[in-house]
């Protein structure tokens, strides 16, 4: 049997299935109806145990003969699905592969499905040594439709009724389909990220936390948890006390969507405040801050949030690397950075607004080509 690689794009990694992305198709796809109902093989209402299933099944394809089926991931992050099947799946076009796939809704609209389409139907057009790839679309899907326009712009189109899923069940619906070429040599297939803000893209859900933006009900957690001394002496911007004020402070600058040289994001643990990770400078050398509410130390979640932080910061942002400064005495924070495949680049001086005193500090360096190398590692 053939194996299926792992096929790298500017911000994506695409690569075969695991066991453990059953839990995150379920959420994203299964559970989601405005995904599901452009899809012709996922019932609704979602059944248990059916994306397991699809998994196990995905698993033990051979690429070539049957399906390869790729989990697109996003710093490590899965965040959908790009499938290419064999010659014979769409009657229409019985000797032609054919190209699927779905993205969770909170990372549509960034141009991430182009993305990985064009990696995918780079190696479908290599693998199958064929002269032309296969889609089909609902007539009503106008972003899969332009997708499929710039990806395969030589194609012929036809028209057929697809079984597909609407909000009571199974149902025939019009769908357009493609059955197109390899691009021109050299032209650009890359999708463009659609701006939408500061916030695009969140929130962002990982298996623990969401990572999302500040809103006025996080004042209390805010105050408590930044509040404890054993958080503020090691950061440089949060005073001690840390009173109603200062939070009310910080949370109405974290909420300006107006000021894109500062993006501020909540950690999020069964919706509450727990924590906080900032980007600062955006507008020259980005730097990226991060603190933690002591009761959650000591869990790992601090790198679950910093990994998924960083895989959305290089897939928005056209920054090719980011810095952090960390004080000498806090080790689990270097730690932290170094996993992620932060490099030490120096030694400073770093001021603590809560202590009032200096302490040394280190400064490291983080490369998008070194974070994505090693993200779905």
């Amino acid at each position: 049997m053939s194996r299926l690689p792992e096929l790298r794009t500017r911000r994506l990694i695409l690569r075969p299935l695991r066991g453990e992305d059953s839990e995150a198709i379920a959420r994203l796809c299964g559970q989601e109806f405005e995904v599901v109902r452009w899809l012709t093989s996922m019932a609704w209402p979602y059944e248990e145990g059916s994306a397991e299933a699809f998994t196990a099944r995905a698993m033990t394809c051979d690429p070539v003969e049957e399906a390869a089926v790729f989990a697109i991931t996003l710093g490590g992050v899965f965040i959908g699905i790009m499938a290419i099947d064999a010659p014979g799946e769409l009657a229409e076009a019985a000797g032609c592969p054919t190209i699927g796939y779905w993205l969770g809704r909170p990372f549509q609209g960034f141009g991430y499905a182009g993305e990985a389409a064009e990696a995918a139907l780079d190696w479908a057009f290599a693998a199958h040594g064929c002269p032309a790839v296969a889609a089909r679309v609902f007539e009503e899907n106008a972003a899969s439709r332009a997708l499929l326009r710039a990806r395969l712009p030589a194609g012929s189109h036809h028209r057929a009724l697809c079984k597909g899923t609407g909000p009571q069940g199974a149902q025939h619906r019009r769908a357009a389909g493609w059955q197109g070429l390899p691009p021109a040599q050299g032209s650009s297939l890359m999708g463009a990220a659609e701006s939408s803000g500061k916030w695009q893209g969140l929130p962002l859900a990982t298996p623990r936390l969401t990572l999302r933006p500040a809103r006025a009900a996080d004042a209390a957690d805010l105050v408590t948890l930044a509040g404890d001394i054993e958080v503020s002496r090691t950061l440089a911007r949060v005073p001690h006390p840390y009173t109603a004020e200062h939070a009310q402070a910080w949370l109405q600058a974290a909420m300006d969507g107006t000021d894109l040289t500062v993006i501020n994001l909540v950690i999020d643990r069964n919706d509450a405040f727990i924590g906080a990770i900032t980007f600062r400078e955006l507008h020259a050398s980005p730097l990226i801050g991060y603190w933690l509410g002591r009761p959650f130390w000591g869990q790992g979640l601090m790198s679950e949030a910093l990994k998924a932080a960083l895989g959305w910061f290089f897939a928005v942002t056209d920054h090719e690397a980011l810095e952090a400064e960390v004080m000498t005495g806090n080790a689990a924070s270097l730690a932290a950075l170094r996993r992620l495949g932060f490099r030490e680049t120096g030694t400073g001086t770093c001021a603590s607004l809560a202590t009032g005193t200096a302490a040394a500090s280190i400064r490291t360096r983080l490369e998008r080509a070194r974070f994505l190398e090693s993200s779905d590692a």
